[in-house]
């Protein structure tokens, strides 16, 4: 084959490449001259364009130029830096100290003594010494006096009890009958009127109350018996006769006084 190519050669080849090119350059001037003859026609029609503003145009079309960046250096990471307090410190408004105003000096000058007259001195009130609390002396008993302490002394008959009481001014202690010397009462036995009888009542139970309210001193009368022969006692507590008591609340008068009737 390599022969027969020698023998026929590349020529062939050759002009067919030929050929080739030739049909792009005529295309080529074909095109050259149809642009010249659309641009003769175009400026016989609309008139010559406008150099410098075609210029300028284009001159405005053109792409920018490429800027070339430089390599910039690599800098080196520092450690992040703390935040400056001492900035927002400075910031804020510092008190100033308030300048000292200067005070007028001025010289004390003593006051003119001033003639007051003398004053009277009342005169001091003595203490009083309190006085010494007086002792009121305590009743004593009687040397012929019977000193009676936690007794009762019931209605006779009510019950057994060392004392008992038989009527308004009589009363039994130790089985002897005793008759309140320094009183009189309204007789139970034997009444005149109802008045009489109630009062007689009366009597005979406030002299139980009495009787029996606490200790009891019993002082013998110039008389030792009546004529019933009861034994006469002043009947004492605390100084006081028990029969004055009942001669204040109207149950009993003194012995011997008036003989006005109970029933008036």
């Amino acid at each position: 084959m390599a022969a027969n190519r020698k023998r026929s050669g590349a020529k062939p080849a050759r002009r067919k490449n030929s050929g080739r090119s030739g049909g792009r350059v005529a295309a080529s001037l074909g095109l050259v001259t149809l642009g010249a003859v659309l641009a003769f026609a175009a400026t016989a029609w609309f008139g010559m364009p406008d150099l410098d503003r075609l210029k300028r145009s284009i001159a405005g079309a053109a792409p920018p130029a490429k800027v070339e960046r430089t390599a910039r250096p690599e800098r080196s990471r520092l450690p992040a830096a703390k935040p400056d307090r001492s900035i927002e410190t400075a910031a804020l408004p510092v008190p100033r100290p308030s300048k000292p105003v200067p005070q007028k000096t001025r010289e004390d000058k003593p006051l003119p003594a001033v003639a007051r007259p003398p004053a009277e001195v009342a005169p001091t009130p003595k203490a009083e010494v309190p006085n010494a609390p007086v002792k009121t002396a305590l009743p004593t008993a009687p040397k012929n006096a019977t000193r009676l302490a936690g007794l009762a002394f019931p209605i006779c008959g009510e019950r057994a009890a060392r004392g008992c009481v038989v009527d308004g001014d009589t009363f039994v202690l130790d089985g002897k009958a005793i008759g309140v010397a320094d009183i009189e009462v309204p007789a139970a036995g034997d009444p005149k009127c109802r008045r009489e009888a109630m009062l007689a009542a009366k009597a005979k139970d406030r002299l139980r109350e009495l009787l029996s309210a606490g200790p009891l001193e019993l002082v013998a009368a110039s008389d030792d018996k009546d004529i019933y022969g009861r034994k006469l006692r002043t009947v004492m507590r605390d100084g006081r006769s028990i029969g004055d008591a009942m001669i204040a609340e109207g149950l009993a008068r003194r012995p011997g006084g008036s003989r006005q009737t109970w029933c008036g």
